[in-house]
């Protein structure tokens, strides 16, 4: 079990219910491949949506959503990178339904379209091939 929050009171209660000592960590650091291959081999992923971001009273619903949509496609990028690596063991992956946020959410994604387009070559995967559909209950 792992835990990755940018906010150190999420990580510091994370810690203490599952006796862990995870650090404060961006999900945009994610961006990279390099950090999406440090993360443990496991079966099942679930992540959450900036809430305040997408939450229709800020603004009105009218707030800028580019930094939660970026973090939503950093999730899904580590999802799409675990889920088709040689030694995958991702049977789920789950992401919360923050109300607004699933205006802002493909139904499916390229690996191009997740910045992946190298990554997918190099393991024998056409860029503009489906890496990873959702749906309500999400799946792989």
């Amino acid at each position: 079990m792992m835990g990755v929050d940018s906010w150190l009171p999420a990580i510091a209660t994370h810690n203490l219910n599952h006796n862990l000592n995870d650090l404060v960590k961006n999900v945009l650091d994610f961006e990279s491949i390099e950090e999406i291959n440090r993360l443990p081999n496991t079966e099942v992923i679930v992540g959450s949506p900036p809430c305040v971001l997408f939450s229709l009273s800020n603004k009105g619903g009218k707030a800028d959503k580019s930094y939660g949509i970026r973090l939503i496609e950093s999730f899904l990028r580590v999802i799409a990178v675990k889920k088709h690596q040689p030694s995958s063991k991702l049977v789920a992956w789950f992401m919360e339904n923050v109300p607004n946020s699933k205006n802002y959410i493909h139904q499916t994604y390229t690996f191009r379209q997740l910045k992946l387009a190298k990554w997918a070559k190099e393991h024998g995967y056409d860029p503009d091939e489906i890496a990873i559909s959702g749906s309500a209950n999400g799946r792989t």
